[in-house]
């Protein structure tokens, strides 16, 4: 309490802080702070300090987000001192929504067609070429892709054979298939890619006619300008949970348009499942990752070959 109250005078001199919840860590640690008035802030403390530091990039991605008229929470304020945390934060409006994974079956074709809207606006955000965002005006150098054939492929590959969750020769396939298309996955168009996509860093909203909009999007740290089809490879086909019903994902189409080819998106699925495979994701206890999902490889690698 003592600290949230630093940090609210430092950054919001004059206001009250009326009541403290600590929501817990995951990515970042969580502070909900109910301020004098009723108004509702989150303080975002860094956590993985192992990590590189997200509180810059992640204001700097929300300024790009709202630039180009998406919903994204105001942020009040940005502290890299360390003071009184320890830890770099952001303080940012609440914005109330309902997770992905939360909405019903007969709303899921709606809320489905507000992602497509909200993706086809977000992807249509281009960048000079692929990279991490490191903050503002700050690309890291070398390409998404190397980085993820060493990381999210060949590496986890290493790992599952390792403790027998996947066979040698299987693994081999993997990695020499994810080399091959190297040339290809660079050759493509760089836009702004959300990077998480997933059942619980997507929240939506209902208006009072309901219908559904995107009203925030969590995980901003790992927004890249990168291929788009790996946001859609998360969204078709998650690493957890059930996909959308084919009358969802109709519906995602129809407001996003012509889904990319099932080369890529077949690549980038089978890369999702071998993070997810081994703890990439970070997923919450609700969405525990299922090790059958791995027995999906074998076809996987074939649908990927056969649309070579």
């Amino acid at each position: 309490m003592q600290d949230v109250a630093k940090a609210v005078a430092r950054h919001l001199p004059g206001r009250t802080v009326l009541a403290v919840r600590d929501r817990g860590t995951w990515v970042r640690r969580i502070i909900s702070v109910t301020l004098d008035g009723g108004e509702e802030v989150l303080i975002k403390v860094r956590a993985h300090t192992e990590w590189a530091e997200p509180t810059e990039k992640e204001a700097y991605v929300v300024g790009l987000l709202r630039e180009h008229g998406l919903p994204a929470p105001e942020v009040l304020a940005v502290d890299t001192s360390g003071e009184p945390f320890g830890q770099p934060y952001l303080i940012q409006r609440t914005v109330p929504g309902r997770r992905l994974s939360d909405v019903g079956p007969a709303d899921r074709p709606a809320a489905y067609a507000a992602l497509g809207r909200f993706y086809r606006r977000l992807h249509a955000i281009a960048g000079e070429r692929p990279a991490w965002i490191e903050g503002p005006g700050r690309l890291a150098p070398g390409t998404p892709n190397r980085f993820m054939h060493q990381a999210a492929v060949v590496e986890p590959c290493g790992q599952l054979v390792a403790a027998g969750h996947l066979a040698a020769d299987i693994g081999d396939r993997v990695v020499a298939v994810a080399e091959g298309l190297l040339p290809y996955l660079e050759a493509q168009r760089p836009c702004l890619v959300h990077g998480g996509a997933l059942p619980w860093t997507i929240a939506l909203a209902q208006s009072e006619d309901r219908a559904w909009d995107v009203a925030r999007l969590s995980d901003l740290p790992d927004a890249l300008w990168w291929d788009a089809a790996f946001d859609l490879a998360l969204l078709k086909e998650p690493p957890f949970g059930a996909p959308p019903e084919p009358s969802a994902w109709d519906a995602f189409l129809a407001e996003y348009g012509s889904e990319p080819p099932e080369q890529r998106m077949q690549f980038y699925r089978l890369m999702q499942l071998l993070v997810a495979a081994t703890g990439g994701f970070l997923e919450p206890e609700t969405h525990p990752w299922e090790p059958a999902r791995l027995e999906a490889i074998p076809d996987i690698l074939q649908r990927i070959c056969r649309n070579s």
